[in-house]
């Protein structure tokens, strides 16, 4: 008695092709779906850069901290602290006595950066010193340019619409780290002097 070999019918061989080929087609779609949400997330990602920026002029000398949005999409800043010589500064007042003693000249303003909505490209002033010119001014200038540049710590904790979030620092020179998410602060009133 022969055998007969199990034959293969072409209904069968269709059905096995059919299932590749839905399998690739799950694949493209999936992979494409993923790249299309890229691209999404890419073209309204913020990115906040936090940096001090010293100007000289015919008035005296003037020591910033500027937040800037170099980023094309809205950075949503949930929270924003500062901190000096590692210890929290939670009230400009307290920072205004830390730098000047009470003693020096200085012409002190400041804004906060917590719930600020920045545009792409946006810059905002946080925070401005400025020393009118004297007979000391000039070693005065670089003492406070030291110790702001030195002993001033700055971090926002900033989201995207999509509610990615990252946190910057003062004077990174890279790009913001990301965070799970941000803590916002309670809301207080601002103060400007």
């Amino acid at each position: 008695m022969t055998r007969k070999k199990p034959r293969i019918s072409f209904e069968a061989v269709g059905s096995i092709v059919a299932v590749i080929i839905g399998l690739a087609a799950l694949f493209v779609a999936w992979d494409e779906a993923r790249s299309v949400r890229k691209q999404q997330a890419a073209s309204v990602l913020p990115v906040i850069k936090i940096r001090t920026i010293n100007l000289n002029n015919d008035e005296g000398s003037i020591s910033s901290v500027v937040v800037e949005n170099v980023g094309v999409g809205p950075a949503f800043v949930e929270s924003a602290t500062l901190s000096w010589d590692g210890e929290p500064v939670d009230d400009m007042e307290a920072l205004r006595s830390i730098l000047d003693g009470g003693a020096t000249p200085y012409g002190f303003w400041t804004s906060r950066l917590d719930g600020e909505i920045l545009a792409g490209g946006e810059q905002y002033n946080m925070l401005s010193v400025t020393l009118r010119h004297g007979a000391d001014s000039d070693k005065q200038t670089a003492a406070l340019r030291r110790s702001i540049y030195s002993k001033l710590k700055v971090t926002a904790c900033f989201c995207s619409v999509y509610e990615d979030c990252w946190e910057a620092k003062l004077n990174k020179r890279y790009r913001p780290d990301p965070v799970d998410h941000c803590e916002r602060r309670p809301e207080t009133p601002s103060r400007m002097d």
